[in-house]
C-alpha cells in the first residue's frame, strides 16, 4: 500500500470512532504486512518475516499469519536436544515408504524413529559399538538398517525395536549401507570397496573396488541393476552382479562429488558438486545432460522426488526446488543451520532436510491451500463450512442440472450430492448442529437435508402452507427452528414439519435476518433500522437507527458480534457502518464492492474478506475501519465466492469459471503448527 493510498483511505475514515493514533497504527501494519507479501513473492522471505515481526502482536490477525505461514513453509522441526541435556548430532533422515514415520542417524549411539505427523519420538535403536552415520528403512519398512565407522551394521525390527541379525567384517568398516528395491540385498561402502550382502542371511555375497572410502553413500536403482557412488572428486555406476564398474564422471570444474542419487527410471543420476552446480548424468555412458546453477557455495546433496519430476539441492543454509527436465529454479527456502541433506516425501508434497542440529519437514506448496475439484461446467455462487470445519456444502451446476456437492475435507471427495434444484443454489446454510443442510435457489425455493444422509426434509410440494414456504432463510440462532422472511413478517417455523411458530412485523420489509448475537435473539434490518427482537416474546429488545442509509439496498452483510455491518446499494459501491451506534465509518477503500460481490466475516468479526467481480484476488479489509490489509491471489480466475471456516483460520475461495474450489489458511491455527 502507497503512501497516498494510506492517505486516501485514512481520510475516507473521517468518521470512524477511533482516536487518530489508532487508524494510523492499523494503516502503518497494513503498510508492513503488504510490503512482506511483496518480499515473498519476490524470493526474499527473510525479509517479509522481518516485517511481520516488527508488527505490534495486538493488530496481528488472518493476514499476517497468512504471509508468516507462505514464509515459513516448515511443517514440523525434529530437535536434537534430549532430556538428559545431551545433543543428536543428526547425520540422515528418510520417511517410511508410508510416509507416516521418519528415521534419523543421531549421530551417537542412536537411531531414532519419529512419528512424522506430530514430532513425537516413537523409539531408538541404540548401537553397541560404534556411532550411528547412517540410517534407512527396507523398501517394505518393516526393518531399520543403521551403520557407521565400524566393522558391523545392524538390522532391526521397526516395530519392536529389537534387532534382527549383523553384518560383520573382520577388518575394514562397513560404512554407509543402503537396500536393493527389493530388500534382498544390501550394499555397504568401506574403505575403497562396496559390498553386497544378503539382507535375509546377513552372508557377504561379494566385495569389489569403489572409486570412494566409506563416506560415501552408494545406492541402487530402481530394478537393482545398478549402483551409484561417489568418492575422489568424482561418481560412478557399478553393476552389483560382477562388481563392474561402468561410467566413471568428474564432477566437472573444480569441484568434488558429495552426493550421487538415480532417477526413478535408472536412466540418470543426479550429483552434487563443491563447485556450486548439481550434474545430471546418462547412466549408461555418464553424459550431461542437465547443468542446475543458482547455488552460490557448493551443493551438498541432491535428489530426485519419487515421479523424477522434481530435484531438490541443498547448499549451506539454502534448500532449492528445480524442474528435473529443464533445470528451472521452482523455489527455494533459507534455514538457520548448516544443511548435510535434504531428501523428499513419498508423495512428494514435502522435503525433509537435515542439519547438524535439526532435521525439518518443508511443505513444497509454501502456500497452506487444499483443492477441492469440481464437476467441468460448475457454476458456483455459495459454500459454507460445516460447524465442525470438516466438510464444505456448495451449490454448483451439473451436466444434467443443479446440485449442492458436499465434500469430505479429510478425503478431498465429494460425499453427497444434494437432489436436482429447480434452478442455480444460491444459498446453502448449515444448522448450528451441522445436521441439516438448507440450500436455496434463485427462484426462492428452499429445500431442507439431512446433512449425513443427503435424503430431503422438508420437500415444499408436500407441505399445505407453500405459499410462504418458499421465503424459508435458514434457522435460528440454536438452530432448533427456521426462519423465513416475507415482507413485513418474520416468521419462526417449526423444524420438523415447517409450521409457522411464532410471527413477528416490523416498520417496513425486513431486508435481512440474522441469528442472535444473542441467545434466543434475532436480528433484521428494515427501513434504515438494524432490531434486535426476543424469539420468545416477539417483542423488538433494542433498535439502532442508520442516519442517512441508502434506500436502494441490494445486499446487508452483519458481523457474527452485530458491530459491524456492510450495506451494499443497488449497483453502487457498499460503505461500511458501525451496527452499534447507526453511524457511517466510510465506504470500503482501497476496492469498490458492488451488489455483486461476495462478503465474509471472521467469526470474530475482527476481518472482512471481499470477492469482486472479476478479480482473482481476495481482500482482507480491517473490520474495525474498514482499511484494506492485503490482497491475495486466491484464483486463477475470479472469485465468486468466500467463507470463513468456524474457527476463522480457513478460508475458502470459489468461482464460477470451472476453477475448483480453495480453501487457503491463515490463523494461528492449532498450537502444534506455530512457529
Amino acid at each position: 500500500m502507497t503512501s497516498a493510498r494510506m492517505l486516501i483511505a485514512l481520510a475516507l475514515l473521517g468518521g470512524a470512532p477511533l482516536v487518530a493514533q489508532d487508524r494510523a497504527a492499523t494503516l502503518e501494519y497494513a503498510h508492513a504486512v503488504y510490503r512482506a507479501h511483496t518480499e515473498f513473492r519476490n524470493g526474499q522471505s527473510a525479509r517479509a518475516l522481518a516485517l511481520l515481526e516488527s508488527c505490534r502482536e495486538d493488530l496481528r490477525g488472518w493476514e499476517w499469519h497468512y504471509v508468516n505461514r507462505l514464509c515459513r513453509p516448515e511443517q514440523l522441526m525434529l530437535s536434537a536436544a534430549k532430556p538428559d541435556g545431551t545433543k543428536r548430532n543428526f547425520q540422515t533422515a528418510s520417511y517410511s515408504p508410508d510416509g507416516k514415520l521418519i528415521l534419523t542417524a543421531d549421530g551417537d549411539a542412536n537411531a531414532s524413529l519419529w512419528d512424522a505427523g506430530t514430532g513425537s519420538l516413537v523409539r531408538t535403536f541404540t548401537e553397541q559399538s560404534f556411532k550411528v552415520r547412517h540410517a534407512h528403512f527396507s523398501p517394505d519398512g518393516k526393518q531399520v538398517l543403521t551403520s557407521g565407522d565400524s566393522i558391523t551394521a545392524t538390522i532391526w525390527d521397526t516395530a519392536t525395536g529389537n534387532p534382527v541379525r549383523k553384518l560383520e567384517r573382520k577388518q575394514r568398516a562397513i560404512g554407509a549401507a543402503n537396500w536393493s528395491p527389493d530388500g534382498t540385498r544390501i550394499v555397504t561402502s568401506g574403505n575403497r570397496d562396496l559390498t553386497i550382502w544378503d539382507a535375509e542371511t546377513g552372508k557377504e555375497l561379494r566385495s569389489f573396488p569403489s572409486i570412494a572410502f566409506y563416506s560415501c553413500r552408494p545406492s541402487f536403482n530402481k530394478d537393482g541393476t545398478r549402483i551409484v557412488s561417489n568418492g575422489f572428486g568424482a561418481s560412478g555406476t557399478f553393476d552389483p552382479e560382477n562388481g563392474k564398474q561402468l561410467v566413471r564422471v568428474p564432477p566437472g570444474g573444480n569441484g568434488t562429488t558429495n552426493i550421487a542419487r538415480f532417477h526413478l527410471d535408472g536412466t540418470r543420476f543426479v550429483a552434487s558438486a563443491t563447485d556450486g552446480i548439481a550434474r545430471v548424468h546418462k547412466t549408461d555412458d555418464g553424459s550431461i545432460v542437465l547443468e542446475i546453477k543458482g547455488h552460490k557455495t557448493g551443493v551438498g546433496s541432491s535428489a530426485y522426488s519419487a515421479d523424477g519430476k522434481r530435484i531438490v539441492t541443498t547448499s549451506d543454509r539454502t534448500i532449492r526446488l528445480w524442474d528435473a527436465d529443464t533445470g528451472k529454479e521452482l523455489k527455494s527456502w533459507l534455514t538457520t543451520g548448516g544443511l548435510l541433506d535434504a531428501t523428499f516425501h513419498p508423495n512428494g508434497d514435502r522435503i525433509l532436510s537435515v542439519e547438524a542440529g535439526a532435521v525439518k519437514a518443508w511443505r513444497i506448496d509454501a502456500e497452506p491451500v487444499q483443492v477441492l475439484p469440481v464437476e467441468p461446467g460448475s457454476w458456483i455462487i455459495d459454500a459454507a463450512f460445516s460447524p465442525d470445519g470438516k466438510e464444505v456444502a456448495a451449490g454448483s451446476t451439473g451436466k444434467v442440472g443443479w446440485y449442492a456437492d458436499v465434500w469430505d475435507l479429510a478425503t478431498n471427495k465429494t460425499r453427497l450430492q444434494l437432489g436436482n434444484h429447480d434452478y442455480v443454489v444460491h444459498q446453502v446454510v448449515y444448522s448450528p448442529d451441522g445436521s441439516r443442510i438448507l440450500t436455496r435457489t434463485g427462484t426462492g425455493r428452499s429445500t431442507i437435508w439431512d446433512a449425513k444422509s443427503g435424503k430431503e426434509l422438508l420437500d415444499p410440494d408436500t407441505q399445505k402452507d407453500q405459499k410462504d414456504w418458499s421465503n424459508i432463510a435458514g434457522f435460528n440462532r440454536d438452530g432448533t427452528k427456521l426462519v423465513s422472511l416475507k415482507g413485513g413478517s418474520l416468521q419462526l417455523r417449526d423444524l420438523q414439519t415447517g409450521a409457522v411458530l411464532r410471527e413477528m412485523k416490523g416498520d417496513g420489509a425486513f431486508r435481512s435476518y440474522w441469528p442472535g448475537p444473542g441467545d434466543g435473539e434475532l436480528t433484521t434490518y428494515s427501513e434504515g433500522k438494524l432490531s434486535r427482537w426476543n424469539e420468545a416474546t416477539g417483542e423488538v429488545k433494542s433498535a439502532v437507527v442508520f442516519d442517512g442509509a441508502p434506500k436502494g439496498i441490494e445486499y446487508l452483510w452483519l458481523s457474527p458480534d452485530a458491530k459491524r455491518l456492510i450495506v451494499s446499494e443497488r449497483n453502487g459501491p457498499a460503505t461500511l457502518w458501525n451496527a452499534t451506534n447507526g453511524r457511517k465509518i466510510g465506504p470500503l477503500p482501497a476496492l469498490t464492492v458492488y451488489s455483486k460481490s461476495k462478503i465474509a466475516f471472521t467469526p470474530d468479526g475482527s476481518r472482512i474478506a471481499v470477492a469482486t467481480v472479476g478479480d482473482a484476488n481476495v481482500h482482507i479489509l480491517d473490520a474495525a475501519t474498514g482499511i484494506e490489509l492485503l490482497a491475495f491471489p486466491a484464483l486463477p480466475k475470479n472469485v465468486g465466492c468466500v467463507a470463513f471456516s468456524p474457527d476463522g483460520s480457513r478460508l475458502l475461495a470459489g468461482t464460477s469459471n470451472d476453477d475448483p474450489l480453495r480453501i487457503h489458511t491463515g490463523g494461528p491455527g492449532p498450537k502444534a503448527e506455530r512457529k
